[in-house]
């Protein structure tokens, strides 16, 4: 239960950021929609500045979140492994039905909880690469070169996307998920071919 509660408020972190991260896309995307006049210049340059600091606060969310997060995401990523590949075992070398089922439940709460870590990732690593995408997508070519130039600084910046990692050893999305299945199972497979030789002998 403790785990959950953990594991839910970086669900809830997570959810937040990507919503800000969205709003902060919609807002960039509609910026450049602006003429050419010395007011409505003015104007895109206070809302410019505006969204700018807007994004270097979501950005040091992010990276607040990152550091509280990173050494537990990294254990959590170890242990998972083993746990996936033993409880994988278990339930292909044991022939007791209930201690199988009991094994298989387990196996799906563990795939779901890193799961649903890496899903969370995702969202918010999506989500800041999605800034770069209405950058470009937005009307640009209708404001001031010096103005161009700006947007331009802030779509370059924002093609390095904000993202959780498990303390640097791997990013927090669907493709860490992959990895940890990847490895899981290679464990597990030298573990079976192993215990089938002994038995065997």
């Amino acid at each position: 239960m403790e785990v959950f509660c953990a594991d839910a408020i970086l669900y809830i972190f997570c959810s937040h950021i990507t919503m800000h991260f969205q709003l902060l896309a919609y807002e960039v995307k509609q910026i450049a929609d602006t003429s050419s006049n010395t007011s409505e210049r003015a104007d895109f340059k206070t809302r410019f500045k505006e969204l700018i600091t807007t994004h270097l606060r979501v950005v040091f969310l992010v990276n607040e979140l990152e550091l509280v997060y990173c050494k537990s995401t990294l254990m959590n990523f170890m242990v998972s492994s083993a746990l996936i590949c033993l409880t994988g075992f278990n339930v292909t070398a044991l022939e007791d039905v209930a201690f199988v089922i009991t094994f298989i439940g387990f196996l799906f709460i563990t795939l779901l909880q890193v799961f649903f870590l890496c899903f969370f990732g995702e969202m918010v690593m999506n989500a800041s690469e999605d800034i770069c995408d209405s950058m470009y997508n937005s009307k640009w070519y209708t404001i001031d070169a010096k103005s161009a130039k700006m947007l331009l600084m802030v779509q370059i910046r924002s093609q390095r996307p904000s993202k959780l990692t498990a303390y640097g050893f791997a990013d927090v999305n669907l493709r860490g998920f992959m990895k940890i299945l990847s490895t899981s199972w290679s464990y597990f497979a030298l573990l079976h071919s192993v215990y089938t030789r002994d038995a065997e002998n």
